[in-house]
């Protein structure tokens, strides 16, 4: 109901102060005050919560002792909470905790406390992937097997071919492309009862995973039983994007020309001139930005061009792009994004690089924050410090700090640095007192 739902979403933001604060002092050593505070918490599902966030803290550091008795008390809460939808999701949680520290006795102890056929099928679905990572084949197959065969007894149409597709795409990540297909024949099957609404979503799921695992006319056959226009057009523009990543320039293109939503297949052909740029297909990711005809979304695509670019060296390249930007507050965001991630002197000579002092005093801004932050001295600042002070106020504050550093933190005290703090007041007599020195 709307008012369980509403107490629900008050009782999370009320107590998830305290799941947090009492996982922060365990991990400052505070137990007695950690476990005080999680018991505190009257709500059983987040005072389970609490309980196995320390038992995670515990584990991490070394306390296996501790850990059990954390996990103990997690799971003597976890069977009274009157709810059985949290009580479940309560056990899963439980169950897939104690499969990642080695417990597998206990785990699939826990899960077989699980009742409803779906959350313990994708219980143990992650317990296979858990499994899997732990280099145990033969219990990560036998997990699977599990989750297989409790899906057939999820009674909701919907809810099986949800689990059915999460089953196919595990599949798919562990190799085992042939069961993938096996079962997405089943998921489709099962998806073809349910109502159109629900379906096509599924559907949509459905032919991505057909197109991972090569089977492109399966998928499109999938991708047109859709018959929104919206969804199709997303399906299509999803679909195009695996193409792409599969180098398959030429079916991803030609299947974009059938998205009949103008914007909607702008925002495909955003998508796949990253995917080209990404791959090193330059001239042929900035043809396709350039048939975007909508302000925005090209401004966007060219935005993420350029960062692309300067993540991969290709400086000028990047600039080039960032210029062809027509949106102010896209471009100066683009312009922030590389005094943020670039080194300090990488930053600093890209300044000399850019043509307009509107994206300049950007960056600039940028790289004085990061400075200001870090407050760190350092000899290759001050050029930087003096020749770019008057763009930006964070600069006097960082220069008084580094005065302040150099007058009372060395170990020799030096009378003509402090008669010079003494005459930084501001930023001008500090760039006098520099240029006369």
């Amino acid at each position: 109901s709307l008012g369980r739902t509403l107490f629900e979403l008050y009782a999370s933001s009320n107590y998830s102060s305290y799941i947090e604060i009492s996982k922060t002092l365990m991990e400052q050593g505070k137990k007695k005050e950690s476990l005080e505070l999680a018991s505190e918490i009257n709500y059983d599902f987040y005072k389970f919560l609490a309980f196995k966030n320390i038992s995670v803290v515990l584990i991490q550091q070394g306390k296996n002792d501790e850990f059990l008795s954390a996990i103990i008390e997690a799971s003597r809460i976890a069977t009274e909470i009157s709810d059985d939808s949290w009580k479940f999701r309560a056990y899963s949680q439980l169950s897939i905790i104690l499969m990642e520290h080695g417990k597998i006795t206990e785990s699939i102890k826990v899960t077989s406390e699980i009742t409803n056929a779906y959350s313990k099928s994708m219980t143990y679905l992650e317990l296979s992937k858990i499994l899997k990572k732990q280099g145990k084949k033969q219990e990560s197959q036998k997990a699977m097997k599990e989750s297989l065969e409790l899906a057939l007894d999820i009674k909701g149409n919907y809810d099986k071919a949800l689990a059915y597709l999460e089953i196919s795409k595990t599949l798919i990540k562990q190799d085992k492309k042939q069961k993938s297909k096996e079962v997405m024949k089943v998921t489709y099957k099962v998806a073809s009862k349910t109502d159109e609404r629900e379906s096509i979503m599924i559907y949509i799921e459905i032919s991505k995973v057909l197109m991972e695992l090569g089977e492109k006319e399966e998928s499109l056959k999938v991708a047109t039983e859709i018959t929104n226009t919206d969804s199709k057009s997303k399906a299509y523009r999803e679909l195009s994007k695996i193409l792409m990543k599969q180098r398959k320039k030429k079916e991803s293109l030609e299947l974009i020309s059938h998205i009949s939503n103008d914007y909607s297949k702008s925002i495909a052909i955003k998508d796949i001139s990253k995917i080209l740029m990404e791959i090193g297909e330059k001239e042929e990711s900035l043809k396709l930005a350039s048939q975007i005809t909508d302000a925005s979304l090209k401004s966007e695509v060219y935005s993420e061009l350029s960062k692309i670019l300067m993540e991969q060296g290709k400086k000028d390249k990047s600039l080039q792009i960032a210029e062809k930007i027509k949106i102010v507050s896209c471009r100066l965001d683009t312009y922030n994004y590389f005094g943020k991630t670039l080194p300090f002197e990488e930053a600093q000579n890209l300044i000399s690089s850019i043509a307009s002092e509107e994206n300049i005093i950007e960056v600039i801004k940028v790289i004085s924050e990061n400075i200001y932050d870090q407050m760190e001295p350092s000899e290759d600042l001050n050029p930087y410090l003096y020749n770019y002070s008057y763009y930006t106020q964070n600069l006097s504050n960082i220069l008084f700090h580094q005065a302040k550093m150099a007058c009372f933190f060395e170990e020799e005290r030096n009378e003509e640095k402090l008669d010079m703090l003494s005459e930084v007041l501001d930023i001008k007599d500090w760039r006098r007192i520099s240029a006369s020195a």
